[in-house]
């Protein structure tokens, strides 16, 4: 196969063709504008109708009791925790998702399927719930 940049002349139609082809696979890959969470059940729906269920429900998925839960909570906004609700994630999801992680071993693409969220969120108040917890002690 002769060089790719031989000295002398441009690439040939042939060379240019497969770099297109190239380009258009990375691209279609990595800029795919369709929503890739689609459940449902969105994150505050699924924290919403997990808090309406069985005690012992909430007790695994969230490793603490509801009521704990929801003190926990309510410190984190009123008490000093320093967490503040989002746009679209309220205080409960970004606790349940801080405890999907540290309580479960979750992965960052397990909380975003769970929670109908993008990775970075999930980054993000994971990082947030660290560092307030940290600045409060």
């Amino acid at each position: 196969m002769p060089p790719i940049y031989p000295q002398n002349s441009i690439l040939s139609p042939i060379h240019l063709l497969k770099i297109g082809h190239i380009i258009g696979a990375y691209s279609s890959l990595q800029f795919d504008k369709r929503a890739c969470r689609t459940s449902p059940l969105s994150g505050n729906a699924y924290i919403t109708e997990l808090l309406k269920s069985n005690d012992q429900r909430i007790l695994e998925v969230l490793r603490m009791p509801k009521e704990t839960f929801i003190e926990l909570c309510d410190w984190m906004v009123n008490g000093g925790g320093g967490l503040r609700v989002g746009e679209k994630v309220t205080i409960e999801q970004q606790i349940a998702i801080f405890l999907s992680v540290a309580g479960h071993g979750c992965s960052n693409r397990e909380v975003q399927e769970r929670f109908q969220i993008r990775g970075f969120t999930v980054t993000k108040y994971v990082v947030l719930f660290f560092i307030n917890v940290h600045n409060e002690r």
